[in-house]
């Protein structure tokens, strides 16, 4: 399905995360800010909680959509077939999830890269798949659910790392299988007959993009923390 080009808007609403975040992170890694942010720590346990409830609720909300608009049928209605509703805030939330990187140089530590590139493009991937269309994307739907559900394991874990500890192997895992299953939907999509799917090219090739750059770095990241012994590092 070819798209038609965005408008300068959206193109600015696509660059500008990216480079707002880049601007963020050159200011959080200035010498003594990570200092001066020390006292902000005491909320972090606020941050992780609301966004646990948040993307809790995205979760619940998105197997209501698609439950509701019947996109559990069949492989084609689920992948193929585009329906109206997006979770409120699920754009803005991509924004609000760059407090995690404030409270990682709160600790005195730096942002990784895998961190970095992951928050910096979110927002725009989201954004891809609801430029100039009465309706999301079709597979904006299915990643908006597997990205709010590992979301919701994700940012409980936040709120007591050593108790759950056991959990973190577990959530690398479904982050990595959440990017490879859209980066197979979306490469599945884009090779059907013109007409038989709504499989928008530019916001699903930009997208798969995107995936793509996150399995390779969560395998790397998995491969470097979980040793054959099955024991993690010790961050």
């Amino acid at each position: 399905m070819t798209t038609p080009l965005p408008t300068l808007d959206e193109l600015i609403t696509v660059g500008l995360p990216p480079v707002a975040y880049g601007i963020l992170v050159g200011v959080l890694h200035a010498p003594g800010v990570g200092k001066a942010l020390r006292p902000i720590l005491r909320w972090r346990w606020v941050h992780n909680l609301l966004l646990a409830l948040y993307s809790a609720f995205v979760t619940c909300a998105m197997v209501a959509k698609l439950r509701r608009h019947n996109r559990f049928a069949s492989t084609h209605a689920l992948l193929c077939t585009a329906s109206p509703g997006v979770p409120v805030g699920w754009w803005l939330s991509k924004i609000w999830e760059w407090l995690d990187t404030a409270f990682i140089v709160a600790r005195g530590r730096r942002a990784v890269g895998l961190h970095v590139r992951h928050h910096a493009t979110a927002a725009s991937v989201v954004f891809v798949n609801l430029m100039g269309r009465a309706m999301p994307s079709p597979l904006f739907d299915l990643g908006t659910l597997c990205n709010a559900a590992v979301h919701t394991l994700m940012y409980t874990y936040y709120l007591a790392p050593r108790s759950l500890s056991q959990w973190r192997k577990a959530i690398t895992t479904l982050q990595i299988a959440q990017h490879v299953v859209m980066c197979g939907c979306i490469l599945g999509t884009l090779s059907l007959p013109p007409g038989d799917c709504d499989a928008p090219d530019l916001p699903y090739s930009a997208s798969l993009m995107a995936y793509t750059l996150y399995a390779f770095e969560f395998l790397a990241f998995y491969a470097n923390n979980y040793p054959p012994t099955g024991h993690a590092k010790v961050q």
